[in-house]
C-alpha cells in the first residue's frame, strides 16, 4: 500500500467523522469488566479450559471493547456482560469456522433439536441465546436469536464460497452476505434500553443495520487491504461496479451519513430514543473501533 493510498483511506475516515460530529477517542481497556465477564461465564458453565484459552481471551478483548463503548450507557451490568460474552462467541466462531466448519455447520439442527453441540463453546452459545428473553423485550429477544442464526449461516456461506467469483448481475449478493455476517439486527436491539419501546425505533432498524455493517466496513478496510483480503464488502462492491475500491469506500461513507440523518429524523418523535442514538450509539460505535485499534490497525492511520 502506497503512502498516498494510505492517506486517501485516512481522509475518507476523517471526513466521515467530521461530518458526523464524532471525535476519534482514546479508549482504555477495562480489565475489571473483562474479569467480571469471565466469572459470569464460569458461573454459567462455560468450560474453564475454554475461558482460559488464548483464543477465547483474544475474542474477549474485542468483545469488551464493544460492550464498554457502544453499550456503556446500559445501566444493567448483567446485560452488558451478556452482550460481551455473546460477542466473544461470535468472534471466536469466526475463527473456528476456518478450522472446524463441520461443527459450526451443525449448529442449527442441534440447537432446534436440543442436542449437544460439536464444540463446547457452541453449547455455551446455545445457552446464551435461550437467555435472551431475560435481558430484552420478547420481540427484541426474538430478533437477537434470528440474527444470531443468520450469522452462523453467513459464516458457512462465506467459508464455502471463498473462491467464488461474484457475477456482475448479482448486485444484491454482497449486501445479503454482509447483513448475515454482521449480526447487526442483534446489535441494534442491544442499543436501546428496555424503557425505549421497539415501536420508537423499529422503522429505522434497517437503516441502523446498514450503518453498523457499513461503518465497520469503513474502519476495517485498511486492515483488509493491508493483507490483500479480496472478499470484504468494499472489494466486492468494486468488483461488481467496476469502480475503484477507494471510490466505493467514499460512496459507502456517504450512504452511512445519509442513513444516519434519516434515523435522527424518525427518532425525533421520542427524545429518549433520539438521545440514545446520537449521544451513545453513534460516538460509541466509533469508540469501539478505536478500542479495537490493534485489531483494525487503525494506529497506522493516526485518526486521533
Amino acid at each position: 500500500m502506497t503512502p498516498q493510498y494510505l492517506n486517501d483511506v485516512r481522509e475518507v475516515l476523517c471526513d466521515f467523522m467530521r461530518r458526523m460530529n464524532i471525535t476519534y477517542p482514546k479508549v482504555t481497556y477495562d480489565s475489571e469488566f473483562a474479569q467480571s465477564c469471565c466469572e459470569v461465564a464460569l458461573r454459567d458453565d462455560f468450560l474453564p479450559g475454554i475461558v482460559e484459552s488464548p483464543d477465547f481471551q483474544l475474542a474477549l478483548h474485542g468483545a469488551v471493547a464493544i460492550a464498554t463503548t457502544t453499550y456503556a450507557h446500559l445501566e444493567n451490568i448483567s446485560t452488558r456482560q451478556y452482550i460481551c460474552l455473546y460477542t466473544t462467541c461470535l468472534i471466536y466462531f469466526d475463527d473456528l469456522t476456518q478450522t472446524d466448519a463441520s461443527s459450526v455447520r451443525e449448529f442449527h439442527a442441534r440447537f432446534v433439536s436440543g442436542q449437544s453441540q460439536m464444540h463446547p463453546l457452541l453449547d455455551s452459545f446455545a445457552t446464551l441465546l435461550r437467555k435472551a428473553w431475560e435481558h430484552f423485550l420478547p420481540t427484541c429477544a426474538n430478533l437477537v436469536v434470528s440474527s444470531s442464526l443468520d450469522f452462523i449461516n453467513g459464516l458457512i456461506v462465506d467459508h464455502d464460497q471463498q473462491k467464488m467469483t461474484v457475477n456482475a448481475c448479482a448486485t444484491s449478493y454482497p449486501r445479503w452476505v454482509r447483513t448475515m455476517m454482521g449480526v447487526s439486527t442483534a446489535f441494534v436491539v442491544f442499543t436501546f434500553p428496555p424503557d425505549v419501546p421497539l415501536a420508537s425505533y423499529i422503522q429505522i432498524l434497517p437503516n441502523m443495520v446498514s450503518y453498523i455493517d457499513d461503518v465497520n466496513d469503513l474502519f476495517s478496510f485498511y486492515k483488509e487491504e493491508a493483507i490483500h483480503e479480496g472478499t470484504n464488502h468494499i472489494s466486492l462492491l468494486a468488483q461488481l461496479s467496476g469502480k475503484s475500491k477507494l471510490q466505493c469506500m467514499k460512496e459507502l461513507a456517504e450512504y452511512s451519513i445519509d442513513g444516519s440523518h434519516r434515523c435522527q429524523t424518525v427518532l425525533s418523535a421520542d427524545q429518549k430514543a433520539l438521545e440514545t442514538y446520537t449521544q451513545h450509539f453513534l460516538p460509541g460505535y466509533v469508540a469501539f473501533h478505536a478500542a479495537a485499534s490493534k485489531r483494525y490497525k487503525l494506529d497506522d492511520l493516526h485518526l486521533g
